[in-house]
């Protein structure tokens, strides 16, 4: 009878142990998932350029709460910014520190209606080496491809350097599998000769095209194409 007591004892206190330890395992994430849980903040420190320059290198002034694809998983409500000259984007850390995220391995970033990823048949690089991201603006007709960009120019000025980051974009559309590069919303329309009196009619008649820059001008057309 005491052998019998003690085996019952060791069984129930074997099973419960293996409660605890499923538990455990369950609840407790291990390092690992820690890791990719918070990958996206690991990267290398963003290092804010000269303030003698002229000028940003970054796509506009504002910090964005953006959602961000990113290696399979899904990062919301991030503080981010795009660095357009280095083609980086950056993320705010825990510790307070702007960090730049690993291109390669961004799915897409989402900014409100804008969306940024890499695009299949413009595998253009970065001044590093690396895909470059471009914004993409898709319909159900035809895709317009901006690629956001500031180079860096020198001058003599009073026999002064001067340095200035100029802004300029380049744009492609993509209808049919083939990609067309284009410079103007009148170059966009050539594209469309199907529709081209209509788009040329809505373009001259519309006054908000006075105001509007040309990747703007090209969405408002593209959108009016979808419709027609």
């Amino acid at each position: 009878t005491g052998n019998l007591e003690s085996i019952k004892i060791v069984f129930i206190f074997s099973f419960f142990l293996g409660i605890v330890s499923f538990n455990s395992s369950a609840q407790i994430p291990t390092l690992n998932v820690l890791n990719n849980r918070f990958e996206l903040f690991t990267g290398p420190l963003y290092y804010f350029p000269n303030a003698a320059i002229i000028g940003s290198p970054f796509l506009d002034t504002s910090r964005y709460n953006a959602t961000i694809f990113y290696n399979g998983r899904t990062y919301k409500e991030i503080e981010t910014f795009f660095d357009i000259a280095s083609n980086d984007f950056a993320v705010k850390n825990e510790n307070g520190n702007w960090v730049v995220i690993e291109s390669e391995r961004i799915d897409s970033i989402q900014v409100g209606e804008y969306k940024f990823k890499h695009f299949k048949g413009l595998n253009k690089l970065s001044a590093k080496g690396k895909r470059k991201l471009f914004e993409v603006y898709e319909t159900s007709k035809s895709t317009l491809i901006i690629e956001h960009d500031k180079n860096l120019v020198e001058r003599i000025v009073n026999n002064t350097l001067e340095r200035e980051y100029l802004y300029e974009p380049k744009y492609f559309i993509k209808t049919n599998e083939k990609i067309s590069s284009i410079t103007s919303a009148k170059g966009l329309i050539k594209l469309f000769p199907d529709k081209a009196k209509e788009l040329r009619m809505f373009y001259k008649e519309n006054d908000k095209f006075k105001n509007l820059s040309k990747g703007a001008a090209m969405k408002a057309l593209l959108q009016y194409y979808s419709r027609l």
